[in-house]
């Protein structure tokens, strides 16, 4: 029974020792695996902290970077910004003063274009006059010329006629001077054209024309002398010593323009440009002059030559 009682205490304790033996193995190396997974815990808190900081580093880095370059690109746009606005000003300036100068032309050419407006327009009125004054002393002079109511009209006497009357007025209305403008038929031309008529009706009974070689050194000095000393003085109201000592044109020079009309603009100038007025300003002058009525009384004062 002893025997026995310390078989088995011999057995327990061998089984306590070896029981004590694993369990402390065990818990060692229990211990040793846990003090590893602490131990790979720690560095991998330190690894994330050193990533965490780096982190934080990179960011402040890159925040600092990113200021750095915003103060940079703000500095440069403040640079470019002040260059382009001093560009602008100055196109502005210059653009001010192409401005103002085109402003100073177009005021110029406004001033220059209401002068050459007003001259074209003074111009006009000239010639105007002047075609006017043609018209209505060709008129009267078409009206002595037809002075008989049987059609026997007096072509002769009107060559003659303009054999003075050409280069002593007709020729200062051309040279523009305004002395000699009638713009309107003068109340004296009625009567101008009844003397003239009467005045042809006597030339017809010297039974010679004014135009045959012989005629004309007879009676153009008496027409010379009719128009510088009666006809004229009665339009204008004046008379004057120069017309009547004044050189009319002669036989020579008077066939000429009757014959040749391609040599009218060359050999009397004056002339010809005053009746190319006339076609200029037919309208005007026979809404201006008075000469439609003028001519009807005329047609209808001729002298009857048949009673």
């Amino acid at each position: 029974m002893t025997q026995l009682v310390q078989v088995g205490e011999s057995r327990l304790r061998w089984l306590l020792t070896n029981c004590w033996e694993t369990t402390s193995n065990k818990l060692s190396r229990q211990i040793g695996a846990t003090k590893k997974d602490i131990e790979l815990l720690e560095h991998r808190c330190r690894m994330l902290e050193e990533i965490q900081d780096s982190c934080a580093k990179n960011q402040s880095e890159g925040e600092d970077a990113l200021t750095s370059f915003l103060e940079k690109v703000e500095g440069k746009v403040e640079v470019m910004v002040n260059h382009r606005t001093r560009e602008l000003n100055r196109d502005l300036r210059a653009a001010k003063k192409l401005i103002l100068k085109q402003e100073q032309e177009i005021e110029k050419l406004r001033a220059d274009l209401g002068k050459r407006s007003k001259a074209e327009t003074d111009s006009s009125q000239v010639a105007l006059a002047r075609a006017k004054t043609f018209a209505i002393l060709d008129s009267i002079l078409f009206a002595i010329e037809n002075w008989a109511t049987d059609d026997s009209p007096a072509p002769d006497f009107t060559l003659a006629s303009q054999a003075t009357l050409f280069p002593i007025f007709f020729s200062e209305v051309s040279n523009g001077d305004e002395n000699y403008y009638i713009t309107e038929v003068p109340t004296a031309a009625s009567e101008v054209v009844r003397r003239g008529r009467e005045f042809v009706q006597s030339l017809r009974l010297e039974g010679i024309s004014v135009m045959d070689e012989t005629g004309w050194p007879v009676l153009q000095p008496l027409i010379h002398d009719w128009w510088t000393r009666d006809g004229m003085p009665l339009l204008y109201g004046a008379s004057s010593v120069e017309w009547q000592v004044s050189e009319p044109f002669s036989r020579e020079q008077m066939l000429r323009w009757k014959n040749l009309e391609a040599a009218r603009a060359l050999e009397f100038p004056l002339i010809f440009d005053g009746f190319e007025l006339v076609k200029k300003y037919g309208d005007e002058i026979r809404e201006d002059t008075g000469l439609p009525e003028f001519s009807r009384q005329a047609m209808q004062t001729r002298i009857k030559t048949n009673e």
